[in-house]
């Protein structure tokens, strides 16, 4: 396992929220690879905690299915089949789905009228002329408004779940032949129903475009797998 200095602090259940975050990032990025063990003793020094609080950690990250455990090797960080990437994908279309509707129903559509703005001419030409950051961090700044807009744990959890797991291959996707410009055209058309308090309308929409990503991953998957 790769050694990392972030350190947590405070004690109890933030000590251990603040460890399993900072593992869940790495883990997500791919900073700790798919199929690398996690050991107690190591986790331990490095943030400089007991091997209990290890433990708990690694637990953590075995509810939230970024771990697995294998006889003889222990906890190893989850290496997800072709087959699972694409049943979780199914299962994010439809919470997204739900997200957006909740979110449509609980803010006033002023909010995404102006994440609508913020898509502005000068935006589609940086998307256009390959920016794919700057449409990742728009993008994920919408998503995360939606989500506390949602206003569902349960959808909160396991949305974070699912991000935790795709969210490498969704950045691969991203860069995709026309991706992102597809993308934008589809969150355009969502933000547009959104700000109309189109509630269904917008659910729908978010299904689609997620699909089309889905859609994507299949045509190139021996690319981006």
């Amino acid at each position: 396992m790769k050694r990392f200095k972030t350190s947590a602090a405070g004690g109890g259940q933030t000590q251990l929220a603040s460890l399993v975050a900072e593992l869940r990032r790495q883990i997500s990025e791919h900073k700790i690879s798919p199929g690398a063990k996690l050991n107690e003793q190591q986790i331990a020094n490095d943030f400089g905690v007991s091997r209990a609080r290890a433990r708990e950690v690694i637990g953590a990250l075995e509810v939230h299915g970024l771990v697995e455990r294998h006889p003889n090797r222990g906890a190893v960080v989850r290496r997800l089949e072709l087959h699972e990437m694409y049943e979780i994908y199914d299962v994010r279309e439809v919470l997204e789905g739900l997200a957006v509707r909740r979110a449509v129903e609980n803010e006033n559509p002023e909010t995404w009228k102006k994440f609508l703005d913020n898509l502005t001419p000068e935006f589609e030409s940086r998307i256009a002329a390959g920016d794919i950051e700057l449409y990742e961090v728009e993008f994920n700044r919408f998503r995360k408004a939606v989500i506390a807009a949602a206003d569902n744990p349960v959808i909160t959890g396991m949305l974070d779940s699912v991000q935790d797991q795709t969210q490498i291959i969704m950045r691969r996707v991203l860069v995709l032949p026309g991706r992102a410009e597809r993308g934008l055209v589809n969150l355009k058309r969502l933000l547009e129903a959104m700000s109309k308090g189109q509630a269904e309308e917008a659910e729908k929409l978010r299904r689609i475009g997620i699909r089309a990503a889905i859609d994507d991953l299949k045509r190139y998957e021996r690319f981006v797998l």
